[in-house]
């Protein structure tokens, strides 16, 4: 009788605390708000143009996003073609925690050359404004979009950059002064944009050090404490123990920020060589002008650029002429002759040169 009581007052007690726990109120949030572009509202024409570039172009504006809870929201204005469906939108700016943001004429311009506009052509194109936040639990809201006429001009598209001062430049042929980050010879690039640089780097000396920075400036600089492949702001100065032509790569998205360096030595190979495909004619780095360069004769055929006598990475034809494409097509060679070849890496997009002698 005195188990059957234990076990009613235990079945009792379970009873009686999900009850009570029925009965807390939780918290139930409201339906979500998404943010109201508010400014531009698309009823004119803008005709964007070169002289104007330095100008604001529009100061965008929204209503807050209101979740109904005291959260931090951060809104990024994107774009898309007027007869896009913003499955692949581009941000216009980094996002903010304002309800506003500007941008100049250039600035402006280039995300319509980003989208493939035909500069000097009225077209359309859609802004809308994405309201989101850290708690992944919490929807991200999207305003309805607006769309504007515009033209815009052609110009020189613009690659984000990262510098990269260090002991090196002098003596790799980059300018008058080590540890000059204003020195726009000595950086890597993002050519997609998207927080990911590639660039390569000549460190004439052994030792070399050398940091990464955001500006040409020292104001927000990354090197690595414990040279674990991992940047840190302000760190310690990143070092190259042996001289040579260094592939960089970072990653300023990743948490945390990432690097990595490859050395290459690079040479022709191809059917117009004199060894054909068996093997490489290796290419010197001229300091001067900061790229690679190779005379030799040629005959009828095909050439490839590749690095450390392998084909893990090698150059061959871009979309357009002149510019090389990691793993792209043979590139041809027309005549037998004597030819100077230049390989530049130096700047964002990479480009070669084959002259006759």
């Amino acid at each position: 009788m005195k188990k059957i009581s234990i076990i009613l007052s235990t079945i009792l007690a379970t009873v009686l605390l999900f009850s009570c726990e029925s009965d807390i109120e939780k918290p139930v949030l409201t339906k979500a708000v998404a943010p109201k572009l508010l400014n531009p509202d698309g009823t004119r024409e803008y005709v964007l143009s070169k002289e104007n570039a330095a100008s604001p172009f529009e100061t965008f504006i929204w209503e807050a996003a209101d979740y109904g809870l005291p959260i931090v929201t951060y809104y990024t204005v994107q774009l898309d073609a007027g007869d896009g469906d913003f499955s692949n939108p581009l941000a216009l700016k980094e996002s903010t925690t304002q309800l506003f943001q500007n941008s100049t004429v250039a600035e402006f311009n280039q995300r319509l050359l980003d989208l493939g506009f035909t500069p000097g052509e009225t077209q359309t194109v859609q802004v809308r404004v994405m309201a989101a936040n850290q708690n992944s639990a919490i929807d991200t809201l999207y305003s309805d979009p607006i769309t504007l006429s515009v033209v815009s001009y052609d110009a020189a598209k613009v690659y984000p950059k990262l510098y990269v001062p260090g002991n090196y430049q002098v003596a790799s042929g980059y300018g008058a002064g080590d540890w000059d980050p204003s020195n726009d010879k000595s950086v890597i690039w993002s050519v997609n944009d998207n927080g990911k640089f590639e660039g390569y780097i000549y460190f004439g000396i052994d030792n070399a050090e050398w940091k990464l920075c955001e500006n040409p400036d020292w104001s927000v600089n990354w090197g690595d404490d414990g040279a674990d492949g991992t940047l840190d702001q302000n760190g310690a100065n990143i070092q190259t123990a042996t001289a040579g032509y260094y592939r960089i790569n970072t990653d300023m998205t990743a948490d945390p920020k990432t690097y990595t360096i490859m050395r290459t030595d690079w040479g022709v190979i191809g059917s117009a060589t004199p060894t054909g495909w068996d093997s490489d004619t290796k290419m010197t780095f001229d300091t001067e002008n900061l790229y690679l360069t190779l005379t030799m004769d040629l005959v009828a055929g095909e050439i490839k650029f590749r690095a450390n006598d392998d084909w893990a990475l090698n150059y061959g034809m871009g979309d357009n002429p002149g510019e090389l494409a990691e793993g792209g097509p043979n590139i041809p060679v027309d005549e037998d002759g004597n030819y100077t070849i230049i390989l530049d890496l130096s700047q964002a997009v990479y480009t070669y040169t084959l002259i006759k002698n």
